[in-house]
């Protein structure tokens, strides 16, 4: 055979480059050494997240939430127009988890998903913030936070919102960074998912806005076009909720506020919760913050800047409000990725002066140990009254004929999630106010009538005269949990 026609050897083929470059770029980033560090505090949140959380009994806001979502899609659209005073969002995805059952686990279920899924996100967030060492403190300092496991292990909406809004905030800093449309238009998806979780974040997306147009004009960068993107983006998306957000305001703002946190003393109340209801870990969280401010004011003025208008104009913007309408430091949930982050750039300031590689290590640990104390409370305080402990008791009591009249009304959702007047025999009836409690005392059967009254009286009845009349007609036969028994 001529040399012309010698064919040659068949080439084996070889594995991508482009696959062996991702191979590579997989295995760096798994053998991180932040990645590592973020995989085990992860691993921890999840736990600690997921732990006992059938255990405790639902309170009046999960059981809400729990019949709320028990409603077609239409009817839990419609009820948010005159029932509820959050968008209908969590509500639809709870109603898709009721497929798997109705107990306290899978109510609770997917809180706990969101509360886990958002330490990754804080720690993008710090390193969009500074870098990768802020990263994994503000993921410490939310994996450990009583606050945040709180709300991971309650079957109602704020895990949701620190979920989406962190999002928000993550694709918010990457445009900044970047200026790619797709972050901006990311930005702009899930600032409407937040609106459609809770109307409170809102002010949040406001203040974003504000501080975009500052940056455009101070640092003449030209950001408008992603921008704009990202606001008619948001715009598109939220409107179809936009009339039920103003309804809901001109109706709560149309009575006089009987309860939550109002006025000035929102401020220490919100301080005291975010720091686990610890006023020590309140005070280290405070000095801490001040440093990484410091340290931002030093090193990166438009951060601080950022950080800065976040943590005062939603504390005073709240006050103000709170003269119109019911307020709770948890509508302010969505302030934890900027709080956190701005705590964990402290680090980079001490570090200047203690310069040890273990530094980071002796921070991580130290946030463990100063919560440690909270957490342990955590498990064994009840959320709220225990309505599955009481109605046991409330089966032994009654008898067949006798009348359960629940005060206020809308105490009858926790109640009957584990209650059935129709196994027990019983009616039930409902009364906030004295002329209600007349009514139901004509439509009361040959037995006896027992009243089952909680604190929330005092809100659903600020005249007063429906205790006056319980004092007047009726002798208190037990409590259990700051639920009260009375008989007539």
């Amino acid at each position: 055979m001529s040399k012309k026609n010698k064919v040659k050897p068949a080439i084996v083929p070889t594995e991508p480059a482009t696959v062996k470059n991702n191979l590579t770029v997989v295995k760096d980033y798994l053998t991180s050494q932040y990645i590592q560090i973020l995989i085990v505090i992860t691993a921890i949140g999840a736990a600690l997240r997921l732990h006992n959380l059938s255990g405790k009994s639902l309170w009046l806001d999960e059981a809400s939430t729990y019949y709320l979502s028990s409603y077609d899609v239409a009817k839990i659209w419609s009820i948010g127009f005159n029932g509820d005073n959050n968008p209908p969002l969590f509500h639809w995805i709870t109603h898709i988890m009721l497929m798997f059952g109705n107990s306290e686990f899978i109510l609770r279920f997917l809180p706990a998903l969101m509360g886990i899924a958002v330490i990754p996100i804080i720690y993008l967030i710090g390193k969009e913030f500074k870098d990768e060492t802020t990263g994994l403190i503000a993921a410490a300092l939310i994996t450990y936070s009583p606050f945040c496991l709180n709300y991971a292990q309650e079957a109602y909406s704020y895990s949701m919102v620190l979920f989406v809004s962190s999002l928000m905030f993550l694709f918010y800093l990457k445009a900044l960074n970047t200026n790619k449309i797709e972050h901006w238009l990311l930005f702009g998806f899930f600032s409407a998912l937040a609106f459609w979780t809770h109307f409170y974040t809102f002010i949040p997306l406001v203040l974003i806005y504000a501080y975009t147009v500052l940056f455009i004009l101070i640092t003449k960068q030209k950001l408008t076009r992603g921008f704009i993107c990202g606001v008619i983006t948001t715009a598109a998306l939220a409107s179809p909720v936009a009339y039920m957000a103003i309804s809901r305001f001109i109706t709560l703002s149309s009575h006089p506020v009987t309860y939550g946190v109002l006025g000035v003393s929102l401020i220490p109340e919100t301080i005291y919760r975010f720091a686990g209801f610890n006023w020590t870990i309140a005070g280290i969280y405070i000095i801490l913050l001040v440093f990484g401010l410091g340290y931002l004011y030093a090193h990166n003025k438009k951060m601080c800047l950022f950080a800065a208008m976040f943590l005062v104009l939603p504390i005073i913007i709240s006050v103000i409000l709170s003269s119109k309408m019911t307020m709770n430091p948890r509508y302010l949930i969505y302030l934890l990725p900027i709080i956190f982050v701005t705590i964990a750039s402290s680090y980079n300031l001490i570090s200047i002066l203690i310069k040890d590689k273990r530094l980071l290590y002796v921070f991580i640990m130290g946030i463990f140990i100063i919560n440690i104390i909270p957490l342990q409370s955590y498990y064994t305080q009840l959320r709220g009254e225990d309505w599955r402990g009481y109605s046991d008791k409330l089966y032994g009591v009654t008898a067949d004929g006798d009348t359960v009249v629940v005060m206020p009304g809308y105490m009858s959702q926790p109640l009957n999630y584990y209650y059935s007047n129709a196994t027990d025999g019983t009616i039930e009836l409902g009364a906030s106010t004295a002329l209600e409690l007349d009514t139901a005392i004509t439509q009361k059967s040959s037995g006896n009538t027992y009243f089952v009254v909680t604190g929330d009286i005092n809100a659903a009845n600020p005249e007063g005269d429906a205790l006056q009349w319980l004092n007047q007609r009726t002798k208190q036969i037990g409590e259990h949990t700051g639920i009260y028994t009375f008989k007539g």
